[in-house]
């Protein structure tokens, strides 16, 4: 049903009333003349989960955007029952990073320049947990350690200096 209304709406777009447009016929979408800033990387979430298979591989924008952690070095993240999942999100409009590490909340601030990054000293709250801790000292010291970032699709990576991947995360959209 989905698919059969994408079709119509992009391919005859006057059935819906619109002119070329990408998206739902509900109305979510964007306009083919909208602005570079929207694009489909910066969709609302409601609409991205309805995407076909081929358009879910928008980039997704590296600041003001929720970043799940998912592996650290090579070894994939888990997360305990009953806990958060450790992740990050750069404010642009100060330049701050928030998130949580596996058990602390965490922040600090971080300087971009093109794809480099560099991450100041990061404050975290002092909780002791009995899961979390290591994928939280493992984080934050992979932090200390960024030089450069990469997003391919809708996934973030943070490198060292020698281009080796500290740590991946996936963009995730609240719905």
């Amino acid at each position: 049903m989905k698919i059969a209304a994408l079709f119509l709406l992009l391919f005859v777009p006057e059935v819906f009333g619109a002119g070329p447009v990408m998206g739902m016929a509900d109305g979510r979408g964007l306009a083919a003349d909208a602005a570079p800033a929207q694009t489909l990387g910066q969709l609302p979430a409601t609409f991205a989960g309805d995407l076909p298979c081929g358009a879910q591989f928008a980039t997704a924008d590296l600041e003001n955007t929720y970043w799940r952690l998912t592996r650290l070095g090579d070894k994939p993240v888990t997360v305990a029952e009953n806990r958060r999942e450790p992740h990050l999100v750069l404010r642009s409009e100060d330049h701050r990073v928030d998130g949580l590490g596996g058990c602390n909340r965490i922040s600090g601030n971080y300087i971009l320049a093109g794809n480099r990054i560099t991450f100041g000293e990061m404050a975290s709250t002092m909780m002791a947990c009995a899961d979390g801790m290591d994928t939280e000292r493992t984080f934050l010291e992979a932090l200390a350690c960024v030089k450069t970032w990469k997003i391919t699709g809708e996934h973030l990576e943070l490198f060292d200096g020698n281009g080796s991947v500290l740590a991946r995360f996936e963009a995730r959209y609240l719905r």
